[in-house]
């Protein structure tokens, strides 16, 4: 997407006028102030449940949490395959799929009353075979059967089913599908998590003027996205975590259509004055990050949801009055408290992010040899000409040379090589006091007992997986051990060849005699 203009912001963001083309191809068309359609989106007739009146915030009120949900999540499920009966189904139907050159619609048979209505590509994506879509999810399955280190297939809900369903009964689904198809469910690991909350908020509040000077991010890149001189958007981060606060409705009615999202809201289109906007606050977490704060299934991704959002919203990213100030000293701004209130964020500690120590042997050497060969390019000019093979022992004795010049000898490497030890061991020890004090804080709170998480699920797999996974985590990580000092032995050993002045055969024979 071609920027122009665009200038930098005091912060340090970049500031864009000229919006996405899906954008900008959607301006072409008629603009509409709600859906026309029951299969576009909210039916005509439910509008008429609210009242007319608009909405407004009362005095004082700095902003409302209208909703908040898990908006996306992509998931690697590892399976088992008992059968190969739906592998069998499903390379059927993409035959005719590209016969067609068109998806082929099939039904997913599953216990009473869950049969699964959904479409198969004539075309696989991402080294997997069979991609079937529905409104509800996609999957993408893989041709083994075998388990594999590469997950068996990737499971990505739709935000609409997400929403009015529940990420609960949303997991129970993908996981009761497999069971019927004779498919053990190993694992279900969440690969991609995007957290939402929309929030209502006077105009005033949501402008670079209000927010610029106020982000307190532990992420460095920030971007002011406007559509002329409107702001759109604010995007934080570009990493394994990212933030953005966006215009939801501005992009309901220009992208996405999602009407009914005002289901949710409580009101319709035309209650909404220019006075007011509905901003979305959205974290967007990579498998990466996910990793670090713990969520390795779904039922950390279940229980835990509250504490991500308070690490979100109180350690990773904030909102204060001024972020050039002492931290002591920084306010928060009112709507941003509203914020850090939902999910319950105020009765759970945030989650604890560890990073895990990452010293690979294969990749040092890597980088070792990279740099070698960039200094022996540096020194043979004639290189590129020459046809005669190098000789590996004469550059490294050359290198040998080099670092005895440098005064690189074999005690400072000694020492050199003792610092780098015991920063491996502290970061080490650092990571398995953080694994510790999770789960120290998943003990102390009842949250992560999942005693508030209500499961209104058939089979009851969920429950039987946390109580496997409580038994799991009753051991506890043990702590790096230090380098061991050996302890003299009982006996005197013999002389060494410095204490005694003796010749390195004399004392070998002592050595091997016993010492007599």
């Amino acid at each position: 997407m071609s920027i122009s203009p665009r200038a930098k912001t005091s912060s340090g963001g970049l500031v864009t006028n000229s919006p996405p083309a899906t954008v900008r191809k959607d301006r072409r068309r008629k603009r509409r102030r709600g859906p026309v359609s029951a299969a576009e989106g909210l039916p005509h007739q439910e509008w008429e449940e609210y009242e007319g009146e608009p909405v407004a915030l009362a005095d004082d009120e700095p902003g409302r949490v209208l909703s908040c949900n898990v908006d996306s999540l992509v998931l690697s499920v590892q399976v088992d395959w008992k059968s190969k009966k739906l592998h069998e189904l499903l390379k059927h139907a993409k035959a005719q799929a590209k016969e067609k050159h068109a998806d082929e619609p099939i039904v997913v048979k599953g216990f009473t009353g869950e049969d699964w209505s959904c479409n198969v590509a004539p075309h696989g994506a991402s080294g997997y075979e069979w991609i079937m879509s529905s409104r509800e999810m996609t999957w993408k399955v893989g041709s083994w059967v075998e388990m594999m280190a590469r997950p068996s297939m990737m499971v990505e809900f739709r935000s609409e089913w997400l929403w009015s369903t529940g990420l609960e009964k949303a997991i129970e689904r993908v996981h009761r599908l497999l069971t019927y198809w004779n498919a053990e469910v190993v694992s279900m690991t969440p690969s991609r998590l995007d957290l939402c909350a929309d929030v209502l908020l006077r105009d005033d509040d949501f402008r670079q003027s209000a927010i610029a000077d106020g982000i307190v991010c532990q992420a460095r890149k920030r971007d002011f996205i406007y559509d002329g001189r409107t702001m759109e958007t604010v995007w934080v981060g570009r990493g394994a975590v990212s933030c953005r606060l966006y215009d939801k409705v501005r992009e309901i009615r220009q992208v996405s259509a999602k009407w009914w999202m005002f289901n949710f809201w409580g009101f319709k289109p035309e209650q909404l004055t220019d006075d007011y906007r509905v901003v979305r606050v959205e974290f967007q977490f990579r498998r990466e990050s996910l990793s670090e704060l713990g969520l390795n299934d779904c039922i950390d991704l279940i229980d835990q949801r509250a504490n991500v959002w308070a690490y979100c919203t109180r350690k990773w990213f904030r909102l204060v009055d001024d972020n050039r100030k002492h931290t002591v000293r920084q306010k928060l701004l009112p709507w941003w408290g509203v914020v850090q209130q939902e999910w319950k964020a105020t009765e759970a500690d945030p989650a604890v992010r560890a990073k895990a120590v990452k010293a690979k042997e294969s990749q040092i050497l890597a980088q070792l040899f990279g740099q070698w060969i960039s200094l022996l390019a540096l020194d043979d000019e004639q290189a590129i000409e020459s046809v005669d093979p190098i000789s590996i022992k004469d550059h490294v004795s050359a290198l040998v040379d080099r670092a005895e010049a440098m005064g690189l000898d074999g005690g400072s490497l000694r020492e050199r090589v003792r610092e780098r030890v015991a920063k491996y061991q502290k970061r080490q020890r650092t990571h398995n006091e953080r694994l510790r004090e999770r789960r120290a804080i998943r003990k102390l709170n009842p949250w992560y007992q999942g005693v508030r998480v209500k499961l209104a699920l058939r089979g009851g797999w969920l429950e039987r997986e946390r109580k496997r996974r409580e038994k799991m985590q009753a051991v506890d990580v043990p702590a790096t051990p230090k380098r061991a000092i050996p302890e003299p032995p009982a006996e005197n050993p013999p002389p060494s060849p410095k204490q005694v002045q003796l010749s390195l055969g004399e004392w070998l024979g002592r050595r091997l005699t016993g010492g007599k």
